[in-house]
């Protein structure tokens, strides 16, 4: 049934006493004029979706940040001591009185260290720990609260995000999602590190900073790394192939982070870091086969190079028989070979 021709008031009391019939109705049309009425209204509906069940709690959380009130601080305390939702983390932090967020420091530390961290950098006496942040969100928290920012630390945080960048292990068919929103994959040039958004937004901190020199070193090192590519055999060898635009573009992403890679300076590579890569080669065991199998799908290492540390034996890849068995035991498997356009009688074609 249509409600979009009664006040307002009536819906809200239909969906706190549950009228039958009618809660789904008045849900879904409080819900779509929320943000168009007066705060009264606003404040009254956010009471009553807290006051409900987990799915309606779900939606008032994403409107508290917006649209806070400290009247709606008894109820959202009570909500997270109850229950500790996810949804409520970020909202808690950023709306939630000082003095609580201090009481319950290791909570919501645990919780998003970032956000917490954002809520207090203004203080001078605040300390971050740079090890459970990345190194864009200790720049990004320095930018926010105005701190100082010097040259050599702003370099080694800009190459460490880079270095993990790079070092990420491999997403299959998920490499796009790394670039600036608004990237038009029919462009055939190669993705530079400027178009990478974590490296951009770092990169406009830089500018804000007015560390020119250090920008301009960034963008010669970037373009070093670009020509490189372009004029390398696996770009030539690549542009030859016959693949989908897609397919294309993502392997474009994921061979800019590795030419990005061979060209970070030797000093922010740390042999002991958790994420080291020797040169596209070695890995964290944890992180190796699925790292093994995305080299091998995109040609970027030979079968010698197969071997985890220490083993005697190479790594096969799957038979063409041996996965029409797993497709006969998992029907899914089928369709996401069919998704991706996997020639299953092809060895070289098929990532696992």
């Amino acid at each position: 049934m249509q409600q979009r021709n009664r006040p307002i008031a009536k819906l809200i009391k239909w969906f706190v006493n549950r009228e039958k019939g009618m809660v789904v109705d008045a849900r879904s049309e409080i819900q779509r004029r929320f943000y168009a009425l007066d705060w009264a209204d606003q404040k009254k509906i956010l009471m009553a979706f807290l006051s409900s069940g987990k799915s309606d709690r779900l939606w008032a959380y994403k409107q508290l940040s917006q649209h806070w009130d400290s009247s709606l601080f008894p109820k959202d305390k009570e909500l997270w001591e109850a229950y500790r939702e996810d949804g409520l983390v970020r909202p808690a932090i950023e709306c939630f009185p000082k003095k609580y967020l201090q009481q319950h420091r290791d909570e919501f530390c645990n919780a998003n260290y970032y956000a917490y961290c954002r809520r207090f950098v203004d203080d001078i006496n605040f300390e971050i720990d740079k090890e459970r942040i990345t190194p864009k969100g200790y720049m990004m928290l320095m930018r926010h609260g105005k701190r100082p920012l010097s040259d050599d630390e702003a370099k080694t945080l800009l190459y460490k995000q880079i270095y993990l960048l790079c070092c990420l292990p491999p997403n299959i068919h998920l490499e796009y999602g790394y670039l600036c929103r608004g990237i038009n994959i029919e462009n055939e040039d190669f993705p530079t590190a400027m178009e990478f958004r974590n490296i951009y937004a770092m990169v406009k901190v830089l500018e804000e900073y007015e560390k020119i020199e250090l920008s301009q070193s960034f963008y010669q090192w970037s373009g070093d790394a670009y020509v490189s590519f372009i004029q390398s055999e696996v770009y030539a060898s690549l542009m030859k192939e016959t693949v989908s635009l897609h397919r294309l573009f993502d392997k474009k992403i994921f061979l800019a982070k590795k030419m990005m890679y061979e060209a970070i300076p030797e000093e922010y590579i740390q042999d002991d870091d958790q994420w080291h890569i020797s040169r596209y080669e070695k890995m964290p065991l944890s992180q190796f086969d699925s790292f093994r199998a995305y080299l091998a799908y995109y040609h970027l290492l030979d079968e010698s190079d197969f071997l985890q540390e220490g083993a005697d034996e190479k790594v096969q890849m799957a038979s063409p028989k041996q996965i029409k068995e797993m497709i006969a035991t998992n029907p899914a498997i089928a369709t996401l070979i069919e998704k991706f356009g996997i020639d299953v009688e092809d060895n070289n074609d098929c990532p696992f």
